[in-house]
C-alpha cells in the first residue's frame, strides 16, 4: 500500500494547479438524466419601493447579491441574526415582531429568500418571517420569495395555505404567477402521493390566468413517475394525448418510471409508441433503459443495447457504462466490471470522475483497498483529480480495519490537492468524540495538520 501511497501523492502534487478549477462531481444519479425543458419563464418581479418610517428594521432598495459581493458577508450575518430570533420567539409572535422591528435589519431585496432558506426544513420558522415581512410598509414579495414559501408550505404538506397564498398572489401581483409556481406544487402533490390533487393543479392553472402546455403537463409526468406513480402517470398519458402533444420528454418520463418499478415489459412498450410517434431513442432514452436491465439482472439484454446503440449512431457515454459497472460490483463482480472499464477506453469513450469512484467504491467495499489505491492512481494520471465521495470510500475502508493513519494520510492528501476535508467527511465524522480521542493516540509524526480539518 505504501508504494501505491507514494505514487499517489507525486501525481497528487503534480495535478495540484489543477485544483482550483476543480469543482467536486458527486454520484447524485447515475441512471437517469432528464431531457432539460427549454421553456423559459419571465419573472417580472421589480423591486420599487422604499420605506421610511417608525422603528428599526428598514426597507431598502439594493439589488441582489450575489456570494461574490463584498456585501455577500454581511447578508450572511443578518440571516444568522434572524434565524436566532425566529428559533427564540417563533411561538411567542408579539416578541417575535418586536425583536424583528429592534433587529436593526436591513429588510431589503434578496434578504427574505436568502432567510427562507436558511430555515430549511424547519418552514414554520419561515412562514413566521415572511408573515412579518408582508406586513411592512411598502414591502411587495418578490418572486423568488413567494416560490420559496409555496416551497416551504408545500413541504409542509400545507397546501390550503399554498392556495390561500396564490389567491393573495392574483389580487395583488398576477404579474408574479408563472407557470413554475403550479409545477413546483404539482411536484410536492407527487412526492405526497397525492396524484389527484397533483393533476388537479392542471384544471386550477386558468383560473390564475396561466395556461398549462407540453412543458407543464411534462413536468406532471416527471414528478408522478419519480414518485412511485407511473402507473396513473400512463393511463393520465392516454387520457390527455389529445390536450397536450406527447414528446420525447414525456416518453422518456414513463420509460424511467417503469424501468425503477422493474417493470421491463411496460418499459419495452413504451419504447414501441415513441418510435411509432416519431421519436428515436436519444442518449438519454438508451441509458435509462440500460439502467432497467442492469438494475434487473438481465445483464446481456444490457450488452445487447449497448452494442444496439452503436449500430444505431448513439454511442454510449461514461454514465451509459458507469450503469452497467455500478451493478456489476454489487454483485460482487469487480474483474467484470474492469473489463466494461477496458471496453470502455477501447471505444474511444473517455471514463469521468463518477465511473473512477464507482469502481474505487466496489473495491472499498468488498475489502480490495489496494486495487482501489490502484484506480485511483490511474484517476489521477489521466488528470481527474478525486473528491470528498471518493476518499470518503476509501477511508470508510480503512476504518472498518482500525487503520486511523491511512485516513489521516488521505486527509492530508485530500487539503494537498485542494479537497479540504472535514470531520463529516471522515469515517467517524458522526461521533467527533471518537474522531479526536483517535487522533491522541496516534504517533506525533502522524498527528495530524490542524489547517487539514476543518
Amino acid at each position: 500500500m505504501q508504494r501505491l501511497y507514494q505514487q499517489t501523492k507525486s501525481l497528487c502534487t503534480k495535478y495540484h494547479h489543477l485544483s482550483h478549477s476543480f469543482k467536486p462531481n458527486t454520484p447524485s444519479n447515475l441512471f437517469h438524466t432528464n431531457h432539460k425543458p427549454t421553456k423559459q419563464t419571465h419573472n417580472p418581479h421589480a423591486f420599487t419601493e422604499t420605506r421610511s418610517g417608525l422603528g428599526l428594521a428598514r426597507l431598502d432598495t439594493d439589488p441582489d447579491t450575489s456570494p461574490d459581493d463584498p456585501t455577500h458577508c454581511e447578508f450572511s450575518a443578518d440571516v444568522e441574526k434572524i434565524y436566532r430570533i425566529l428559533r427564540k420567539f417563533h411561538s411567542r409572535v408579539p416578541k417575535l415582531e418586536l425583536a424583528l422591528h429592534q433587529s436593526g435589519v436591513v429588510l431589503r431585496s434578496g434578504l427574505t429568500e436568502r432567510v427562507l432558506n436558511r430555515c430549511g426544513d424547519a418552514g414554520n420558522l419561515g412562514y413566521r418571517f415572511f408573515v412579518w415581512a408582508a406586513q411592512q410598509p411598502n414591502y411587495r414579495p418578490r418572486y423568488e420569495v413567494y416560490k420559496a414559501m409555496i416551497k416551504s408550505l408545500s413541504k409542509m404538506r400545507q397546501f390550503g395555505a399554498v392556495w390561500a397564498l396564490l389567491e393573495e398572489m392574483r389580487r395583488e401581483n398576477p404579474q408574479l404567477i408563472t407557470q413554475e409556481v403550479f409545477v413546483v406544487l404539482m411536484r410536492r402533490f407527487a412526492a405526497a402521493r397525492m396524484v389527484k390533487k397533483a393533476v388537479e393543479v392542471l384544471d386550477e392553472m386558468p383560473k390564475y390566468g396561466c395556461e398549462p402546455d407540453e412543458y407543464v403537463f411534462g413536468c406532471l409526468l416527471d414528478a408522478l413517475c419519480k414518485n412511485g406513480s407511473v402507473k396513473d402517470a400512463a393511463s393520465l398519458f392516454e387520457d390527455m394525448r389529445v390536450r397536450f402533444t406527447p414528446s420525447i420528454k414525456h416518453f422518456t418520463s414513463l420509460l424511467y418510471g417503469w424501468c425503477r418499478e422493474g417493470k421491463l415489459m411496460e418499459a419495452k412498450f413504451v419504447l414501441v409508441q415513441m418510435r411509432e410517434a416519431g421519436f428515436e431513442p436519444d442518449i438519454v432514452v438508451y441509458n435509462t433503459l440500460l439502467s432497467g436491465y442492469s438494475q434487473a439482472g438481465k445483464m446481456v439484454d444490457a450488452n445487447e443495447l449497448l452494442k444496439e446503440m452503436r449500430r444505431k449512431g448513439c454511442e454510449p457515454n461514461a454514465a451509459s457504462y458507469t450503469t452497467v459497472i455500478q451493478v456489476l460490483w454489487s454483485r460482487e463482480k469487480m474483474e467484470e466490471a474492469m473489463r466494461v472499464l477496458v471496453e470502455m477506453q477501447r471505444s474511444g469513450c473517455e471514463a469521468d470522475v463518477v465511473t473512477y469512484t464507482t469502481l474505487i467504491s466496489g473495491f472499498c467495499k468488498w475489502g480490495k483497498i489496494e486495487r482501489s489505491y490502484e484506480i485511483l492512481d490511474g484517476m489521477l494520471q489521466k488528470g481527474f483529480l478525486p473528491n470528498q465521495t471518493t476518499y470518503m470510500y476509501i477511508m470508510l475502508a480503512h476504518e472498518k480495519k482500525e487503520e486511523l493513519e491511512e485516513c489521516v494520510e488521505l486527509m492530508e492528501e485530500m487539503r494537498k490537492i485542494g479537497c479540504s476535508p472535514d470531520l463529516a467527511s471522515s469515517p467517524m465524522g458522526h461521533d467527533p468524540t471518537n474522531w479526536l480521542q483517535g487522533l491522541d493516540n496516534l504517533p506525533p509524526r502522524m498527528q495530524p495538520n490542524p489547517c487539514s480539518i476543518s
